[in-house]
């Protein structure tokens, strides 16, 4: 009987054993399961703080781009505006002649509501220019009216301090005049700096062009009236290169200034508004150069 007892008793022993690591392993699960609900609370927060960042950012870059977009619809419009201004004043050449004949040299454009958007505001001047100053590209012309002045001598000026010598234009002042018939003189000039590619405007004279005048410009070159009947005008033509030219002493009107300027009506807590200015140059009205050949050739043109 013995051996039976024992047994019995180490049953009981492992049975209770048992049941003490069962309590032991529930205990640990539900610390674990109870310390789970802050973990989780601060991943939620985190993920909540991730996305309250990317709304935002998106909300200003929405911001930002319906700003820019409204910026550059309100640019369109001043710039639309300007450009009104300018079409006006070429439409109509009476307000040339009022600058022409204005003691202050400037007239200026009225521009209707209905010729401008809502909001905007336009100014519009020109003004006469009694000397010439212009870009010529190589082979065009820029053409001096003379007929009506009692200037003596003409100075031409031409190339921008900043070109080197052989890189300068070299020029064809053709002068027109009427003597009882329509003729034409022609002065072909090229640069006297050292250093101009001798290749280059071959027979045409550096006889009284000067280097290196006073001013933004490398040469010029005096044209003498004296003596001519009738001057009519003179066309410069630039040969190798485009230049920058300037006349001086016509005493007559060359060219117009149309300066064109658009803004937005100052609103209520407006801090800033979008402007825009045009300006451009127009020269009075000349013959064609295509045809300066033909009209001033002393003779009739004959199809062969």
């Amino acid at each position: 009987m013995q051996p039976t007892f024992l047994t019995s008793l180490s049953l009981a022993s492992q049975l209770k054993r048992f049941k003490k690591l069962c309590s032991s392993v529930s205990s640990q699960g539900h610390s674990a399961i109870s310390g789970q609900p802050g973990q989780i609370a601060v991943v939620v927060l985190l993920v909540m703080a991730v996305l309250l960042v990317l709304g935002l950012s998106l909300a200003a870059r929405t911001s930002q781009e319906i700003q820019l977009s409204g910026q550059e619809q309100d640019s369109t419009r001043v710039f639309n505006a300007a450009e009104t201004g300018v079409e006006k004043a070429l439409s109509d050449n009476q307000y040339f002649l009022d600058a022409e004949s204005s003691g202050t040299g400037t007239s200026t454009v009225t521009l209707g509501t209905d010729e401008l958007p809502d909001g905007i505001n336009a100014n519009v001047s020109i003004t006469r220019q009694d000397g010439l100053t212009t870009y010529v590209n190589e082979g065009a012309s820029a053409t001096v009216q003379l007929e009506g002045s009692n200037a003596q001598n003409v100075v031409i000026t031409w190339s921008k301090d900043s070109e080197t010598c052989d890189s300068r234009a070299s020029i064809i002042i053709s002068l027109y005049y009427n003597d009882g018939t329509d003729k034409v003189r022609y002065y072909p000039l090229k640069p006297s700096c050292s250093g101009y590619n001798s290749n280059k405007a071959v027979g045409f004279s550096t006889v009284n062009v000067r280097d290196n005048v006073p001013g933004a410009y490398n040469h010029d070159y005096t044209l003498a009236l004296a003596g001519i009947p009738n001057p009519k005008l003179a066309r410069i033509k630039p040969l190798y290169a485009g230049t920058d030219i300037s006349v001086t002493g016509v005493n007559l009107t060359q060219a117009f200034d149309i300066r064109s300027e658009a803004a937005e009506t100052v609103g209520e807590g407006q801090s800033t508004v979008e402007k825009s200015a045009i300006q451009v140059t127009r020269t009075k009205p000349a013959p064609p150069t295509v045809l300066e050949y033909s009209l001033y050739s002393g003779g009739s043109l004959v199809k062969n």
